[in-house]
This record gives C-alpha cells, sequence and structure tokens, in this order.
C-alpha cells in the first residue's frame, strides 16, 4: 500500500506545548524545534508502526541462520528474542537507520507535510481504504460531498508535488537504501545484544 510504504519508513509529535498549572500560574514550554527524527516519530506512531514492526523483527529474528546455529537452547533464544524487543527504541532507531537516509531525499518540512497528511481525517481514510485494497477516488468522492473540494486539493497537491519522492520508497533507490541501512542497524544491533547475553551467561 502506497502511503503504508510513504511511511515505512518512514517519526513523535513536531511542535507540541506544555502549560503546567503551578501556583495558579501558566507557563507555556517553547515549541519543541522540528528535526527529521520527530516528524518520522509522528509518521510511524500514526501508523502504528512500532506494534508491527517488533511483531516483525522477532519472527525475523527467531528464523534467523546465526539465531537458529547459536548454542542455546530455545528458552535461551526466547529470552534474547524478549531482551531485543524492550531494548528496542523507536526514536533510536529512526536517528540511527532511518534519517541518514531520508534526509538525503526529504526535507524536514516535506516529512512533516506526510505526516499532517496521514494525522488529518481524509489522511486515515486513505489509509485504511488503502489498505484493505480500495481504490481512493477523490474526485467520485467531492461529487457525493464525502471529501470537500477543499481536502481534495490539497491531498492531491502533496501527491502530485511529492509523488516523484514517494515513487523512490517502492522499489526505488531510496527503498533499497533504506533496506541496507536497516539491516546494518539490525545486525549491530542484535550482534550487541548477543554478545552482552553470551558475556553474561560466562560470569
Amino acid at each position: 500500500m502506497k502511503m503504508m510504504k510513504v511511511a515505512t519508513l518512514l517519526t513523535v509529535a513536531t511542535l507540541f506545548a506544555a502549560s503546567p498549572m503551578i501556583a495558579q500560574e501558566t507557563t507555556t514550554a517553547e515549541p519543541e524545534p522540528a528535526t527529521m527524527t520527530t516528524m518520522l516519530m509522528r509518521v510511524a506512531k500514526s501508523l502504528g508502526l512500532e506494534g508491527l514492526m517488533l511483531e516483525q523483527f522477532k519472527a525475523k529474528f527467531m528464523a534467523n541462520a546465526d539465531v537458529e546455529s547459536a548454542p542455546f537452547d530455545q528458552e535461551t533464544k526466547e529470552a534474547l528474542a524478549e531482551m531485543l524487543i524492550e531494548r528496542f527504541d523507536m526514536e533510536t532507531f529512526l536517528s540511527e537507520a532511518i534519517v541518514p537516509v531520508v534526509e538525503k531525499h526529504f526535507t524536514v518540512a516535506e516529512i512533516g507535510q506526510i505526516a499532517s497528511f496521514i494525522e488529518s481525517d481524509l489522511g486515515k481514510r486513505v489509509i485504511d481504504a488503502q489498505t484493505s485494497g480500495e481504490e481512493f477516488d477523490f474526485m467520485a468522492m467531492m461529487s457525493d460531498g464525502s471529501v470537500s473540494r477543499e481536502e481534495a486539493m490539497e491531498a492531491m497537491q502533496l501527491f502530485m508535488t511529492l509523488g516523484p519522492k514517494l515513487k523512490e520508497l517502492q522499489g526505488g533507490d531510496l527503498s533499497k537504501e533504506l533496506e541496507t541501512s536497516m539491516k546494518a542497524w539490525g545486525q549491530n544491533y542484535f550482534t550487541t545484544l548477543m554478545t552482552e547475553m553470551i558475556q553474561n551467561a560466562s560470569k
């Protein structure tokens, strides 16, 4: 699904303010500066990518040849898999494995536009439709009034502006770069924790 692949990467809220009440005095924190990581966290959060990633991560980890040949019993391997998941930090993963690749192709503002669209009611409807394999016809929905002309025009403008770049997430150079980066990050992450477990077991 196109938008889902946009996000497979593809990060927590972009700009947010806090206003705690302290002795009847209200203070507003300065907005957190927008970064590529915060934009990608918004995308990941809106699409529920962390849960999906961890589920697939554990399955792939347990099926990995290195794990299968490791000198551990099944119970220990399961414990290692759980430790890998418990230690996984989405923000760290995005900043170290995804941002270095994405920032060569997209600006922070562009990822922010994608995040805002995904968070919008229309964006959620588009994603739900495409996830279920349905076509999303903006013109038809404008005709029956289920989508306003303004909403449809904004969405189409986004797709027209970023369309060529987004296509790179579907088998293009960006997709290949991301795959390579994520694989390298995952291998390093796995190796680090595997080494730690072996050292702990030998004590």
